[in-house]
């Protein structure tokens, strides 16, 4: 590795620090605070609110990223707990799409199990 590359490395692994420090974590705590588990464990999720905050928070960090034609959309069907889509256009090195540039899917989910202890 060159002084060069070990200067990148540096300075990308400062700058991830820095955005876990000042923005990841302390949206995962306000997460964590908030009681929202898997329907399993809460059959009245929908009265009680606690997804849909966590929906809000989720949406809103999603949407205040600086990514280039990011959208962010809450979907809610009937009967069913809402999911969120982020879609990010497709781009190559000339920052357009190009036939063969790939599809990347990444699933989560908003619910958690119910606290323990052990």
């Amino acid at each position: 590795m060159t002084a060069l590359d070990e200067h990148a490395a540096a300075a990308v692994a400062d700058h991830v620090g820095q955005v876990w420090a000042d923005d990841i974590l302390p949206t995962l705590h306000d997460y964590i605070r908030i009681p929202c588990v898997s329907v399993l464990f809460d059959p009245e999720w929908r009265a009680h609110g606690h997804l849909d905050q966590a929906i809000a928070l989720i949406r809103e960090w999603c949407a205040a990223r600086t990514i280039a034609g990011l959208t962010v959309e809450v979907i809610e069907l009937p009967g069913r707990t809402p999911v969120i889509l982020c879609e990010v256009p497709a781009f190559g090195s000339a920052g357009q799409a190009l036939p063969h540039d790939d599809t990347v899917l990444l699933y989560g989910h908003c619910d958690k199990q119910p606290e323990m202890t052990g």
